[in-house]
């Protein structure tokens, strides 16, 4: 239904309240988690023998805008005047969120705002 040649997907099946199947799986694009796509297929009709007839696909993806990479320099260089006022133990991790955030600015695949991050979290 889903098969991707050479991959491990996992792929998850469900009935919504409206009756409608969903499988919903993941597409990696660069042998990464980060570079994922949630993927997604519905049918209303699946009842009837054989396969289910599975209309829609929906992809879920992040599509920064032009100026991301700026914006997010703009917003380090603005962060990182505010180090000062963050305590002393703490002040090398946050510096070393900004060059994390700095260093993948550009990355297509590296979806903002970092969620593994336990400093951007909290920022």
């Amino acid at each position: 239904m889903a098969d991707v040649p050479a991959t491990r997907t996992a792929i998850c099946m469900f009935i919504d309240p409206r009756g409608r199947l969903w499988l919903v799986w993941v597409t990696i694009l660069a042998n990464e988690w980060h570079t994922a796509l949630l993927r997604c297929r519905i049918a209303e009709d699946y009842q009837a023998d054989g396969p289910p007839t599975l209309e829609l696909e929906r992809r879920d993806s992040h599509h920064a805008g032009e100026d991301f990479a700026a914006a997010v320099q703009h917003d380090c260089e603005r962060e990182e005047a505010r180090l000062e006022s963050v305590p002393a133990p703490e002040r090398e991790e946050w510096r070393s969120c900004l060059e994390n955030r700095r260093r993948h600015a550009d990355d297509k695949y590296f979806p903002p705002p970092w969620a593994g991050c336990r400093v951007c979290t909290r920022w």
